[in-house]
């Protein structure tokens, strides 16, 4: 199956809208970054363990890279090691710019500009306090808003999954060991996007914010 190398540049690019909303638009460049980052509990490119993506991507993942934080950001990419594809994971987390779904759409609606008639923005049941998908066509990406951190993940379709349904799963585990909690068994590859969604993210959904 090929990858598309862009990947990467639209969940960064994708990131990057939201950046204002995120700091809350203080107007002091400095001073509002510094208050708006939250360092994670978990490295980022712990949150996923290799056994987990190739139960849920069948794939031998690649090694992470953490590019580092980028101001209030921090992801991983989990590259292919298939020469010339794209990652088969890229994470990525920011603080919330919302407390509601509602908000969230209309800023990044705001942040989109004109082409956000083109895009995709959609609603995700069962994840976090809200989810959504958003992006341009072929490239949408999880949004997933939990307590003070958006959380967002763009990863690849398998056979007997979309890319939506295994983003699900991912985000799933994500949460759970974000919140200091052990993930719920990892979905085999017979299960499928909703169950899957909610069985991964198990115990989570009991733990605090």
């Amino acid at each position: 199956m090929r990858h598309d190398r862009r990947l990467p540049l639209a969940v960064l690019a994708l990131s990057l809208l939201l950046l204002p909303a995120c700091l809350g638009d203080t107007g002091s460049g400095d001073e509002g970054m510094a208050i708006a980052v939250k360092v994670p509990s978990v490295p980022p490119c712990e949150l996923v363990e290799p056994a987990e993506i190739r139960e849920i991507l069948g794939v031998e993942p690649g090694q992470p890279v953490d590019p580092g934080p980028q101001g209030p950001m921090f992801q991983c990419i989990w590259e292919s090691p298939d020469e010339g594809a794209g990652p088969h994971l890229h994470l990525v987390l920011l603080p919330s710019p919302a407390s509601d779904l509602d908000t969230f759409l209309t800023q990044a609606r705001e942040s989109i500009g004109e082409e956000a008639e083109a895009w995709t923005l959609e609603p995700v049941d069962g994840l976090g306090d809200f989810a959504v998908t958003m992006g341009p066509e072929n490239y949408s990406v999880l949004q997933v808003v939990d307590g003070d951190r958006l959380l967002q993940i763009k990863t690849i379709q398998t056979n007997d999954r979309t890319a939506l349904e295994n983003a699900r799963l991912l985000a799933g585990i994500v949460l759970a060991r974000l919140r200091g909690e052990e993930p719920g068994p990892t979905p085999g590859a017979g299960e499928t996007g909703e169950d899957a969604g909610t069985a991964a993210e198990g115990s989570a959904e009991e733990a605090p914010h």
